[in-house]
């Protein structure tokens, strides 16, 4: 489906859902308006292509009505993605591309579930969905195994030594006992 325009407005038309949805293509600078938040209706919201910046504001998750798309791609944001955005958790889709975001992605099931042409373009960003571990994350290692390169083998070599010990000590006592 597209975005057929309606006097300014623009349209979602999906599964029979249809409802209202603003564009704002305006040249936005500086910190996304709080005023934003009282549109209660917006169930879809556009501010690509700006020129907002600073860190993307917590007042975002308030914006609960947002269940179709919220566009933030290609404008300047930095820092953290805030706990606001992981509260939109009925989006179906969220652009965060082609911004200076860093740090780890919140851990929350529906960001995760986007995907990762979500935060598409953002070389600072780390966690899942992205394929980028932070740094302090930890794979889970047994400890029999940690340091080693070929650690696998390493503790395979281990039981296998077990194993033959095992074999040739039950094959003396039976030899012993006449068995």
């Amino acid at each position: 489906m597209g975005w057929p325009v309606v006097t300014g407005l623009y349209w979602w038309a999906d599964a029979g859902l249809v409802g209202p949805s603003v564009l704002i293509p305006l040249n936005l600078v500086g910190d996304i308006p709080t005023e934003i938040t009282s549109l209660v209706t917006l169930v879809g919201l556009n501010l690509s292509t700006n020129n907002v910046s600073r860190i993307l504001p917590a007042h975002i998750g308030l914006m609960r009505s947002l269940y179709i798309f919220f566009d933030l791609s290609r404008n300047n944001f930095s820092g953290g993605i805030c706990v606001g955005v992981s509260q939109l958790d009925q989006l179906r889709v969220l652009d965060l591309s082609y911004n200076n975001l860093s740090e780890k992605i919140p851990q929350n099931i529906h960001l995760q579930t986007l995907g990762a042409s979500t935060f598409e373009e953002i070389p600072d960003l780390c966690g899942l969905p992205l394929n980028k571990t932070c740094l302090g994350d930890e794979i889970a290692q047994d400890p029999k195994i940690i340091g080693n390169a070929n650690g696998m083998k390493d503790l395979k070599d281990e039981e296998d030594k077990l194993i033959s010990d095992g074999f040739y000590i039950s094959m003396a006592v039976g030899f012993f006992f006449g068995i």
